[in-house]
């Protein structure tokens, strides 16, 4: 048997790691001849095998995002986009998936499951006309698609679904709001059908269409991770240098503030019809726009009537929303019923505003519906946590 001489491998060995593309000399032992062809493979291995490690540790980064959902054919024909999320115990809920919603909400039914209750809050829903008193819960772990959902912070809201959706057709159990969605690169396609999760690293802005800048914001300091997306830009209907709320969970082509009203001759909680706009540079046709009762103080938004004409993509983690028009006019609806509904919620709506005026037969504008318990407000569907007592 051969021994190796240590001064047969040295300079080879000192050769390899200068990265040298030959060796300064093969040893003539052939014991050590070997022994440096052998190190020589290993050592070119052990590289390919960390560089396999790295590449694979970035897929896995990528793969943690939730594969493509498919959404509700309806979502922005007269209805709010929906997706089918998982409890722990496997049990599907469909979920609204609402930027306008700073907060996320699950069916009150869950109660007995999540434990010891935090604190209450109160809901008032502006589709709805109906307020209720709702708990405050840590929250549970949620899944899209077997992949478990991000959240911000670590609670979970709890309501009654059939007072904010009474006028929807799907059932509806919770409510995806921006502590979840913030964390996500998000692309709704209506024409398709489906809603994507994008690495956010790796998005091609060219192909995206028109880049707004998002700003995210909270109105009530004590709660700053209590936010929700806005854009500078002019409302739909002409008003310039307003900050408009992005609201998928509003299902009009937009929201507007009283202070607006002179220019559709509106009154408060009605919807207003336009036969086209100009925003963006664009021009758009068939324009429904919902005007808030006096009382309640919600920002100008951009609905998602509007955004289902277009290839949406919010690239919540750098702050930017791409609008690539597809269409001038809204999606087609698919039955009369739901060119119905928004002229439905305007009727109650106005009726809301003449109940705070004192002008509803039957109520005095002094009446309020019963509530107890209550720690705070909450509106929704574009909710602001006021962090306020009522009395």
């Amino acid at each position: 048997m051969y021994e190796v001489d240590p001064s047969d491998v040295s300079l080879p060995a000192r050769s390899f790691v200068k990265k040298c593309s030959t060796w300064s000399r093969w040893p003539e032992n052939p014991a050590a001849a070997t022994f440096m062809m052998e190190a020589n493979l290993k050592l070119r291995g052990l590289g390919t095998c960390l560089w396999a490690m790295l590449l694979c540790s970035c897929a896995a980064i990528h793969h943690q995002l939730p594969a493509d959902v498919a959404i509700n054919s309806d979502a922005g024909r007269g209805n709010q986009l929906v997706v089918m999320l998982q409890l722990e115990s496997g049990e599907e809920v469909p979920f609204v998936v609402d930027t306008g919603a700073p907060a996320t909400f699950l069916d009150k039914s869950f109660e007995p499951k999540l434990g010891k209750r935090l604190g209450t809050w109160q809901i008032w829903s502006l589709d709805t006309a109906t307020n209720q008193e709702t708990g405050m819960y840590v929250v549970p772990r949620l899944f899209l698609r077997g992949t478990a959902l991000r959240m911000s912070g670590s609670n979970i809201f709890t309501f009654n679904p059939a007072l904010l959706f009474a006028e929807k057709d799907r059932p509806v159990m919770g409510v995806l709001g921006m502590n979840c969605l913030e964390h996500y690169c998000i692309q709704m396609d209506f024409e398709g059908e489906k809603m994507r999760f994008l690495d956010p690293r790796c998005v091609n802005s060219a192909k995206l269409g028109k880049a707004f800048p998002l700003i995210f914001s909270s109105e009530d300091p004590d709660k700053p991770d209590l936010i929700r997306p806005f854009i500078r830009c002019g409302t739909l209907i002409g008003e310039k240098g307003t900050n408009l709320l992005v609201d998928t969970g509003c299902d009009a082509d937009g929201g507007m503030r009283p202070a607006l009203f002179g220019r559709t001759n509106a009154n408060a909680g009605e919807t207003v019809q336009f036969t086209e706009c100009v925003w963006g540079g664009e021009t758009y046709t068939n324009i429904t726009i919902t005007t808030w009762p006096t009382q309640f103080q919600q920002p100008n938004t951009l609905g998602l009537r509007f955004l289902a004409r277009h290839l949406v993509t919010f690239d919540f983690p750098n702050k930017v929303m791409y609008l690539k028009r597809v269409r001038s006019g809204p999606l087609p609806e698919e039955n009369a019923e739901a060119g119905g509904k928004l002229a439905a919620k305007s009727a109650a709506r106005f009726l809301v505003s003449l109940k705070q005026e004192g002008l509803l037969p039957g109520w005095s504008k002094q009446d309020r519906f019963a509530a107890s318990a209550v720690t705070g407000e909450f509106f929704y569907p574009s909710p602001d946590f006021h962090g306020k007592q009522l009395s």
